[in-house]
């Protein structure tokens, strides 16, 4: 009673334009309960605002609660919300009634049939749209309705189970076909390569972004050697590049440095080759990656001659992570030493450097006048 006084006082004399339901420091429930955001909303709507940002959090929202928000909160640009409790008919009622939405994230939600269709009502307006841990195994239609959001610039469907019955290049195709991006993200994602290469060549000069982590436990879409191939072909204009390489993703990736390496600006490659020599490609990073500011390339095996043409060459570099490696040790520590953009080193789990070597490491820095350098290691 005493929380729902004190938002009431707020709320009836606040211009509130945005809204976040913020993680709790309580270790019992969560503070705020449906009847607060009833009388948030409600009172807002009573005084003709109109809220432009909701950011549900950790606040558990359900039916009852989107019920409230469909009849009197429809002016939202930004809505995020945990839809664990949400029916997936609610949560289309709720889309279907926004007449502004320009960013949605949805996380957590157990069916997504009637929603992912209703994201199609809002093609003339979104433009950012992140779906985040979702079971989309109900959706068995082509998403045609997203693909007619031309004004969607950035797609995130990171950890997304979907159904084994149904071609999943028929699915995501009508999006990567229609929708200029220049952002993608389908981390832990099953992705087709063909897919990937429909949206290098639709995105082919806007795409800035792309993250390609791959899912856990995945056996049909290993291979995206294709798709990082026409990345290189047409996504002239890329500069942050995600993807933990498998060995038969060299070759292409290789071609891809040498293609548009110049452009790139992160690059996070790191994945467990099992002892592999990785040295000609991080040789290709250094010549190619010059304006690379931030480099993953931990689990890599390489030689101390093309580390040092990677020191060299990618002279802008501030956050190095070379994790997990046996070949870091105190010449490669030594070649770091005039690495003047340096900020962050991650060499955790380094079995051949040690504790003193890295004391050395900050002292030769700090004697040759280089900025000091955070490094994380244990």
């Amino acid at each position: 009673m005493y929380r729902i006084m004190l938002l009431k006082m707020f709320i009836d004399r606040a211009l509130i334009k945005e809204c976040t339901f913020h993680e709790s420091q309580e270790f019992t429930a969560y503070p705020i309960q449906l009847q607060h955001l009833n009388e948030l909303i409600t009172t807002l709507f009573n005084r003709h605002l109109h809220l432009r940002y909701l950011n549900l959090g950790y606040f558990n929202c359900n039916d009852n609660g989107l019920e409230i928000l469909t009849d009197k909160c429809t002016a939202l640009e930004t809505f995020k919300i945990k839809a664990y409790g949400c029916s997936d008919e609610a949560l289309a009622k709720f889309l279907r009634a926004q007449r502004k939405l320009t960013k949605l994230k949805i996380r957590d939600a157990t069916e997504m049939r009637e929603t992912m269709n209703a994201i199609g009502t809002l093609s003339q307006s979104i433009v950012k749209l992140r779906i985040l841990n979702c079971n989309l195994e109900n959706c068995t239609s082509p998403f045609t309705n997203i693909g007619e959001c031309t004004r969607l610039r950035s797609l995130y469907m990171r950890c997304i189970s979907f159904t084994t019955n149904t071609s999943l290049s028929q699915l995501l195709m009508p999006i990567a076909q229609n929708c200029e991006f220049h952002n993608i993200d389908f981390s832990k994602t099953p992705l087709p390569v063909e897919v990937l290469i429909e949206i290098a060549k639709k995105s082919s000069t806007t795409l800035r972004r792309v993250h390609l982590v791959r899912p856990d436990n995945d056996t049909q879409y290993l291979d995206l050697s294709a798709g990082i191939e026409a990345l290189a072909q047409y996504a002239t204009n890329l500069r942050h590049f995600e993807r933990d390489i498998l060995p038969s993703e060299i070759d292409s990736t290789s071609y891809f440095l040498n293609s548009i390496g110049q452009s790139l600006e992160r690059l996070e490659i790191d994945s467990n080759m099992d002892g592999r020599d990785m040295s000609n490609l991080i040789e290709t990073i250094g010549r190619k990656c010059q304006k690379l500011c931030v480099l993953n390339i931990s689990n890599f095996e390489f030689n101390l001659d093309a580390f040092e043409e990677l020191v060299n060459g990618c002279r802008l570099l501030h956050t190095l992570n070379i994790d997990y490696s046996q070949s870091v040790n105190d010449r490669v520590l030594e070649l770091l030493v005039h690495a003047s953009s340096l900020q962050t080193l991650y060499i955790k789990l380094c079995p051949n450097v040690s504790v003193e070597e890295i004391e050395r490491f900050h002292e030769e820095r700090e004697f040759a006048g280089e900025r000091e350098v955070e490094v994380e290691y244990y």
